[in-house]
């Protein structure tokens, strides 16, 4: 269950760990997903950073992160098969998994 949309990013938040990916409104403006540059397991990320871009045939989409936090998982289906993206970017096309350094960070979204 989606928690938080708004613009060109969802997520959903477990404990500390947040799972992001980008929204049905961004699928449409960017048109049919062609790219997307994940960051790697380990990077971190202060809060409104630009965790990612995404890359279709009509734009480009910048996704910021909601929170501070360091990666700890990225999507790897995305790099074997980008059309996941296109098809289910709610569940199996998410970007990232992160762990929040401080809750407080989403006061503003939730």
């Amino acid at each position: 269950m989606i928690e938080y949309e708004d613009g060109n990013l969802w997520f959903t938040k477990k404990g500390n760990l947040l799972t992001i990916g980008i929204s049905l409104a961004s699928v449409d403006e960017i048109g049919e997903a062609e790219s997307v540059n994940l960051p790697s397991v380990g990077d971190d990320f202060d809060k409104e950073d630009v965790l990612c871009e995404v890359t279709g045939v009509d734009g480009t989409i910048k996704v910021f992160t909601p929170a501070a936090g360091f990666i700890s998982e990225v999507n790897e289906l995305l790099a074997e098969d980008i059309e996941v993206l296109n098809e289910d970017p709610i569940d199996e096309g998410w970007l990232v998994k992160i762990e929040m350094q401080d809750e407080t960070d989403l006061k503003e979204y939730l």
